[in-house]
Order: C-alpha cells, then sequence, then structure tokens
C-alpha cells in the first residue's frame, strides 16, 4: 500500500522484538566452559580451524557457494524488477521466497541421508546452473528457478552448518562459527564490490 506502512510495521515487530527480549529469563550457566584469555582463546581456535582439513573443507564451501546466497540476496529484487514483475507484486515474491527458504527448513534433515557432502555437491552444480540460465533468459517465468536457488542455498546453508557443528567442541563452538562467519562475509563484501565495479 506505501512505503510509509511498510516502516510502521517494522518498527513495531521490532518493538515487539525488544519486549520479548526483556520478558525472557537468562538460561543459568550450568557448567564453566574453563576458557583461556581471549586472544589466545581466540588465537587456539583459529588454528584449530585452519589445521583441521574437514573443517577447511566446510568454511571453503561456505566461502565460495553459500556466499553467493548472501550477495543474490541484494541483487534479487533488481533481478525481479527486470524480468517484469512490478513494484506492487514484491512482497508476493518475497511470501514466495520466504516460503521456498521456509520449506527448505523442513526438509534439509531428511537430504542428509544422501550424505551431506553428496547433496552439498549437487546443490553446489544445480544452482550454478539454475542462475546460469536465469541470468541469459529474461523472462517472468524465472521468478520459479530464482525461488528453488533460495530453497537451495537455504538448504545447503543448514546442512553445512550441521557438519560444521558436529566437527567443533561446545567450549569452541561460538568462535569457530564467528570465523567461519567472518570469512563468509569478507567473501561477500568483496563479491560485491566486484560485481558493483563490472555493473
Amino acid at each position: 500500500f506505501s512505503y510509509g506502512l511498510v516502516i510502521i510495521l517494522t518498527i513495531a515487530t521490532n518493538l515487539i522484538s525488544t519486549i520479548y527480549t526483556f520478558i525472557m529469563p537468562d538460561a543459568p550457566k550450568s557448567k564453566s566452559t574453563e576458557e583461556l584469555s581471549y586472544l589466545k582463546f581466540i588465537k587456539s581456535a583459529w588454528k584449530k580451524a585452519m589445521n583441521h582439513p574437514l573443517l577447511l573443507q566446510i568454511m571453503f564451501y561456505a566461502l565460495t557457494v553459500l556466499v553467493v546466497d548472501g550477495v543474490l540476496d541484494e541483487y534479487d529484487q533488481l533481478y525481479i524488477a527486470a524480468i517484469g514483475l512490478p513494484l506492487a507484486g514484491f512482497g508476493i515474491w518475497w511470501g514466495i521466497r520466504m516460503g521456498a527458504e521456509m520449506l527448505a527448513g523442513l526438509v534439509a534433515h531428511r537430504l542428509k541421508l544422501h550424505g551431506r557432502k553428496r547433496v552439498l555437491n549437487i546443490i553446489a552444480l544445480i544452482t550454478f546452473a539454475l542462475l546460469t540460465l536465469a541470468s541469459f533468459i529474461n523472462s517472468f517465468l524465472m521468478i520459479g528457478v530464482v525461488a528453488l536457488c533460495f530453497f537451495l542455498f537455504a538448504v545447503a546453508v543448514i546442512l553445512n552448518e550441521a557438519r560444521l557443528q558436529e566437527l567443533i567442541e561446545s567450549h569452541e563452538r561460538a568462535t569457530i562459527n564467528s570465523i567461519n562467519s567472518l570469512l563468509k562475509n569478507a567473501a561477500a563484501i568483496i563479491a560485491g564490490l566486484r560485481y558493483g565495479y563490472v555493473a
């Protein structure tokens, strides 16, 4: 209906989230993690991440395949507009996209039965093919293809994250997750700048 309404609804949902944050009780600490000093702990976690072949493989997948999801997130509205969806239909597009990602959350655990690594490699190949197709075909029908890509990326995020969580111990989980996220976001910034320069 209007941008103003979108802003008001966004503010309202943030206010509701803030209220819930204050209402939620803190979880009791059941056991000390017996951590080293902050810098030593970061250094230790970084060293483990860089010297563990499977961890490196998981992070490399995030840096090369899953980073596309993050960068695509910034461009999907431009693409959808370019293939002819009117501005009024963007809410419908977001509903389709979020629905696809929600569906991924419901089915991802079933796909691990086929081997997470195998499924992740297949997803990388399929999304590469679909995005290449969508790049060269300027048709309204490509909305379904892009939605399918977001579905597959969401599945890949869950499966790759599950592989990561299985390899790290609880006391280092937050740190290694942060390292993974830092590297992925740095790669997204570099990719975004490159796309911007080419554009």
